[in-house]
C-alpha cells in the first residue's frame, strides 16, 4: 500500500513534536516564567519547521503550553468541525523533571 502525497501521517507529526520538546525542554530546566515565551516559540518553530520539510499540501496550527510541574493536574480539550479524512489533530504531552509541556497541532489540507 503506497502513501498518498496529501495523506497526513499524524503519528509522525507526533514524533516530531515530542522531538522538538525534548530538544529545548532539559529535565535540568527549571519554571522561569520569563523564558517560557521563549521555550514555547522554539518548540513551536522547531515543529514548524520539520512539518514544512514533509512537502505535504497542508496548513498547520501548533500551539504550546509550558507549565511548572508541581503535582497540579491540568487538562486541555480540543475539537474541530472539519473533513475527518483529510484533516487532523494530535495532542502531545512531555513530562519532564520540572516542567510539563503539551503541544496541540491542526493539520487541516488545503
Amino acid at each position: 500500500m503506497s502513501l498518498e502525497d496529501d495523506e497526513i501521517l499524524i503519528d509522525e507529526l507526533g514524533t516530531i513534536a515530542k522531538n522538538a520538546m525534548e530538544n529545548v525542554i532539559t529535565q535540568d530546566l527549571y519554571f522561569q516564567p520569563e523564558r517560557v515565551n521563549s521555550w514555547c516559540q522554539q518548540v513551536m518553530d522547531q515543529c514548524l519547521k520539520e512539518f514544512n520539510k514533509m512537502n505535504k499540501p497542508f496548513k498547520y496550527i501548533v500551539t504550546c503550553f509550558i507549565m511548572q510541574r508541581t503535582g497540579a493536574g491540568f487538562q486541555s480539550g480540543s475539537t474541530c468541525f472539519w473533513d475527518t479524512k483529510t484533516d487532523g489533530l494530535i495532542s502531545v504531552t512531555g513530562e519532564f523533571a520540572n516542567l510539563n509541556c503539551l503541544v496541540t497541532i491542526y493539520a487541516v489540507h488545503v
